[in-house]
C-alpha cells in the first residue's frame, strides 16, 4: 500500500484501472485490486459476511444521528471514528446475519433508566425510572430520548433486508417525576411494511448534558424485541 502526496491543486480519489485511491486513517493511500475475486463457499465466511452487512446498515444509521455520534466520539473505545467504533462494538454480538437485542446504539454506561417500551399502532409508550438523581446533574438542560426501530423484512424465505428508522424526543427532566410513563406519537412510516415485517427490535437510550461539565452523558442501551 502506497501513500499519495497531497496536491494543492487537486486531489485524486476513486478507481484508476486496478488501482484504488482512498483516505485511510487520515492519510490518502493507493492499493491494487486483485484481477479476480473468488467467491467463498465456507459457511463460516458466509456467516461473517452476512453479519458484516447487517452491522454496516445499523452503523450507518446510528452514525447519521449527531447526538449518538458525539457520544461514540468521546467514548474510550478504540477506533478511527465513531462509525468504526459502532461497527467494532456491534460486529462481535451479531449472529447469523441478524441484529439481536444484544446490539447497542451507545457504548455501555450506567444501567438504563428506561425500563419498558410498548408499541401500539402509532403510539410509543416509554417507562423511565430513577430520574431523581439525574435532576441534580442535568439542571436546566433537557434530556433526549433516542429510539431506533430495526425492522427485518422478508420478501423471500432465503432473503431478508433491514429497514431502520429513528425518533428523537426532548424531555425537560426538572418537570418529570422520578418514575413516569410518557406516550409519544410516531409517524406512519413505521407500520407501512405491514405483514412483510418478520422481526422488529427497538433500541433506546436517554442522553443528557451535565450542567457542571456541559459534556454528553448517557445510559446504556435498552432493547426490546417487539415481534
Amino acid at each position: 500500500m502506497a501513500l499519495v502526496e497531497s496536491n494543492p491543486i487537486f486531489q485524486i480519489k476513486g478507481r484508476v484501472g486496478r488501482y484504488v485511491i482512498k483516505k485511510f486513517n487520515g492519510k490518502r493511500v493507493i492499493s491494487l485490486r486483485p484481477v479476480h475475486y473468488k467467491k467463498t463457499k465456507s459457511r463460516v465466511a458466509l456467516k461473517l459476511q452476512s453479519n458484516f452487512v447487517a452491522v454496516i446498515c445499523f452503523a450507518k444509521h446510528i452514525n447519521s444521528i449527531q447526538n449518538l455520534v458525539s457520544i461514540w466520539n468521546t467514548s474510550s473505545i478504540k477506533g478511527f471514528s465513531a462509525y468504526h467504533k459502532i461497527i467494532k462494538s456491534n460486529l462481535k454480538i451479531t449472529k447469523f446475519g441478524e441484529l439481536t437485542a444484544q446490539n447497542i446504539i451507545v457504548p455501555d454506561s450506567i444501567p438504563s433508566l428506561i425500563t419498558d417500551i410498548q408499541l401500539n399502532k402509532n403510539e410509543l409508550m416509554v417507562s423511565i425510572n430513577n430520574l431523581t438523581t439525574l435532576k441534580s446533574i442535568v439542571g436546566n438542560h433537557a434530556a433526549t430520548l433516542v429510539t431506533v426501530f430495526v425492522y427485518s423484512s422478508s420478501k423471500r424465505k432465503t432473503k431478508s433486508s433491514l429497514h431502520i428508522s429513528s425518533m428523537l424526543h426532548h424531555l425537560k427532566i426538572e418537570d418529570c417525576p422520578g418514575d413516569f410513563q410518557k406516550c409519544f406519537f410516531i409517524s406512519n412510516e413505521q407500520p407501512k411494511m405491514g405483514n412483510r415485517i418478520r422481526h422488529l427490535i427497538l433500541f433506546s437510550t436517554l442522553i443528557w448534558k451535565s450542567s457542571a461539565s456541559n459534556k454528553y452523558e448517557w445510559c446504556s442501551t435498552y432493547s426490546k424485541i417487539i415481534k
